[in-house]
């Protein structure tokens, strides 16, 4: 396990890289590791390279969790299982998250089951788009859970690409969801309207609860519902 605690601490990451360069936000056959920020701490990544965890299929049951106040900052793309299965994000309990590039949860065939989850007053800000369930990973899900808990983004792709199957975005209970471009959920991986190709099925975008928002200002024209 690696802890990162208290104000003032801080995190850069860049040592363990994997064989495209990018940097594993843990060791590339990890599984069952666990990494907390919290308390005022803060971690970063020093290149602007992307971010894998669970970078190769065998690794799987990996914990990315930023609480208490703890702050994440990735300077490109982060991805929540680039390869494996059952892995977590989480920001918490008036904690933040900033990522500037892509961020996906799940991207594989062999990188089913992996979650992202947003908890009250807490919030997660990404500059580029978020895919939750792309490229044929199936049944991953990003919660956004609690007054204050919210996401902030571009576009959306919940369940895009064939076989990327019953993927979830939940926003409950004063949860807030916010967009400006693209909402698609069930899509095909192009968005050639003059291509035939048979989307993804079960994919959700589920509001419940008193308080929670789901707003997109995108064109309709760019969202497949």
């Amino acid at each position: 396990m690696i802890r990162v605690s208290g104000a003032g601490s801080f995190y850069e990451d860049g040592n363990v890289k994997d064989t495209s360069g990018n940097h594993s936000l843990l060791p590339k056959y990890a599984s069952g590791s666990k990494v907390i920020v919290e308390n005022g701490a803060c971690w970063t990544n020093v290149s602007g390279k992307s971010t894998y965890m669970a970078s190769d299929s065998p690794s799987h049951d990996n914990d990315f969790i930023v609480r208490n106040g703890g702050y994440l900052h990735l300077k490109n793309a982060f991805h929540i299982g680039r390869a494996g299965p059952l892995n977590h994000f989480s920001v918490m309990d008036g904690s933040s998250a900033s990522v500037l590039g892509e961020l996906f949860v799940g991207v594989a065939a062999t990188s089913y089951g992996n979650t992202a989850l947003v908890t009250t007053n807490s919030w997660l800000r990404n500059s580029h788009h978020i895919g939750i369930g792309y490229g044929g990973s199936a049944s991953n899900r990003m919660d956004v859970v609690g007054a204050n808990a919210a996401v902030t983004n571009t576009a959306y792709d919940i369940g895009v690409g064939r076989a990327a199957n019953y993927n979830t975005l939940r926003i409950a209970d004063g949860g807030s969801v916010y967009g400006s471009r693209r909402f698609a959920v069930g899509a095909p991986l192009s968005f050639d309207s003059s291509t035939v190709v048979c989307g993804p099925v079960g994919n959700t975008a589920l509001v419940e609860g008193k308080g929670s928002i789901l707003h997109n200002k995108g064109n309709a024209s760019g969202s497949y519902v």
